[in-house]
């Protein structure tokens, strides 16, 4: 983010403290405002950033207290091809999540806050790559089971002219002044581009967490609505709504009614599982993912059920996703594995809904 953040003209009254309480900061003779991060490089993906020690170089050198983390845009080309197939779009929800997952760990170990959102829209051939609305999912549901700060800025920038990007389909526009870009213009004509609303929810994000944790305020949101059931095949949790997500430690599960995963192609699961329903009205075309955490000590599998969750219901198996054209009904889906008392043993479940060109969801 520039400095011309602190411009009278451009800045919110509003963010003024906040500007100014982060402008203090000292990384080596610059502030945070001017610092280019280590960890923010020209097509980095999430993966890089942790086995090319980008991020613990940042995390040595700045010594911060928050971290703005977005990857994503050039993680969702892994395997060079952005048309919808199950094999390379398991290839890459396991692939991101766990490096994101990881990326999120290290910097709360190192006692770092992440500030995470989700990636900016990727174009390809004039149309939204298919797997957005996954990778978003995956960001948010780290977000939510670490208990970390979250925005949506995809949700945001996708309602912008050329979905807030530049001709390449891949990297976010600018609103232009004085034949330069201005990237902290946060006027209506200003949040029509992609930096600038970036960096509007950036602005947000440090205050917010400035509001609480450095002046100690009370909870900024209301509580939210507990999912309701317990994850059981007698009380499975309940979907209300796209996008879900749930992380979860598969030592904790305690239920093991399920076990038989033939029917289905899968094969027996003695560990503890959880259940969850999914009811819908019309046929849904969604995504059902799964990813494990690295390193975990037991695979988990995700398994799909119709009608009820018995052995003889079950109707597709698979280590990562399920995407499908769901009818009318009642749908179970069931996250199984070997038994474990691993603490470390984590999964993350999402489901979400399918781009109108994904043909694996039919």
């Amino acid at each position: 983010m520039s400095t011309s953040a602190a411009s009278a003209q451009a800045l919110p009254k509003r963010f003024q403290p906040t500007v100014d309480f982060f402008k203090t900061g000292d990384i080596a003779g610059k502030n945070g405002f001017l610092r280019q991060s280590e960890a923010t490089r020209e097509n980095l993906t999430a993966s890089d950033a942790l086995t090319d020690g980008w991020l613990n170089k940042e995390i040595v050198a700045a010594n911060p207290t928050y971290a703005l983390v977005m990857y994503g845009g050039v993680d969702i080309g892994n395997g060079g091809t952005f048309d919808p197939s199950l094999f390379y779009d398991s290839f890459k929800a396991t692939t991101y999540g766990q490096a994101l997952w990881e990326v999120t760990d290290q910097l709360i170990a190192q006692g770092v806050i992440p500030l995470l959102r989700n990636m900016e829209p990727r174009v390809a051939g004039g149309k939204l790559v298919v797997q957005m609305e996954m990778f978003s999912g995956i960001a948010r549901g780290i977000a939510q089971g670490r208990q970390v700060p979250f925005v949506d800025f995809y949700s945001q920038i996708v309602q912008t002219p050329e979905f807030g990007l530049e001709a390449d389909g891949l990297h976010i526009n600018s609103f232009v002044s004085g034949g330069s870009g201005a990237h902290c213009v946060f006027t209506d004509v200003g949040l029509k581009f992609g930096y600038n609303i970036m960096n509007l929810l950036s602005l947000e994000q440090l205050e917010r967490a400035k509001k609480v944790v450095t002046d100690k305020e009370p909870s900024l949101d209301a509580t939210g609505t507990a999912l309701k059931g317990s994850g059981t095949a007698a009380a499975p949790f309940e979907v209300p709504a796209l996008p879900f997500t749930d992380m979860r430690g598969l030592a904790a599960a305690t239920d093991k009614s399920l076990t038989d995963y033939a029917a289905c192609g899968g094969g027996n699961e003695a560990g503890g599982e959880y259940v969850y329903r999914f009811e819908v009205t019309a046929p849904v075309k969604a995504r059902a993912t799964l990813i494990n955490r690295t390193g975990s000590p037991v695979m988990a599998k995700l398994h799909h059920f119709t009608g009820t969750a018995t052995a003889g219901n079950c109707q597709t198996s698979d280590e990562t996703m399920i995407p499908k054209t769901f009818a009318a009904g009642t749908h179970y889906f069931v996250v199984d594995s070997a038994p474990t008392s691993a603490a470390e043993a984590e999964m993350l479940f999402l489901l979400t809904a399918c781009d109108a060109q994904d043909t694996t969801c039919n």
